[in-house]
């Protein structure tokens, strides 16, 4: 994650974490979502609380059996029957499960999309690439060609004439190339970040 607040810290901890704890816990470093951030008692407190009159945290029903079971976290917490009527306790809400779904969600579409954009950029560079070889092989037909169909006597004023004009044509695709990113694959990825 990068540079996220510290309630989007959180609320990502409790929700991949399935974290649930007593209502009356103390919040140390013993508490479960303290134990599961790097991130001191306190401001674990405060971002619950934030997180709480949000309406994402809440006291919740827990221990109850699902009917598809989440791999790792199958059958019962250790919960008694009587914590699991009355409620009393702290883990996600409906819609903070659901804020923190669509937060994962979104997240792994950024991760797609970056890696799209960063194939996208290789092939376009290899593209700029493939271009200014074929232009280099362009450059060599031309003088090659110029060499052997000129003169003795004006060989190297023609010569000179189409060498300059081909490494001018190449220097310049390969400058426009070069400028537009073309050429560096990472180029345009280090620019968004």
């Amino acid at each position: 994650m990068k540079d996220e607040p510290n309630w989007a810290v959180i609320l990502d901890t409790i929700y991949r974490n399935n974290v649930t704890w007593p209502s009356d816990t103390n919040f140390d470093k013993d508490h479960p979502v303290v134990s599961a951030v790097n991130l001191d008692a306190e401001t674990v407190q405060e971002n619950l609380a934030m997180l709480s009159q949000s309406g994402l945290v809440g006291k919740t029903h827990v221990g109850m059996k699902a009917d598809i079971p989440r791999p790792g976290k199958e059958g019962l917490k250790g919960i008694t029957g009587e914590a699991r009527r009355q409620g009393t306790h702290v883990g996600l809400t409906a819609r903070g499960f659901h804020v923190a779904h669509e937060r994962e969600v979104m997240e792994q579409e950024q991760k797609e999309q970056d890696r799209r954009i960063q194939s996208q950029n290789e092939i376009n560079s290899a593209i700029g690439f493939l271009t200014l070889g074929l232009l280099f092989v362009n450059f060599v037909d031309t003088w090659i060609t110029v060499t052997l169909d000129t003169e003795i006597a004006n060989w190297s004023t023609e010569l000179w004439l189409a060498v300059m004009a081909d490494a001018v044509v190449v220097a310049g695709i390969g400058l426009l190339l070069q400028r537009t990113g073309l050429l560096e694959p990472y180029s345009i990825m280090s620019d968004q970040n």
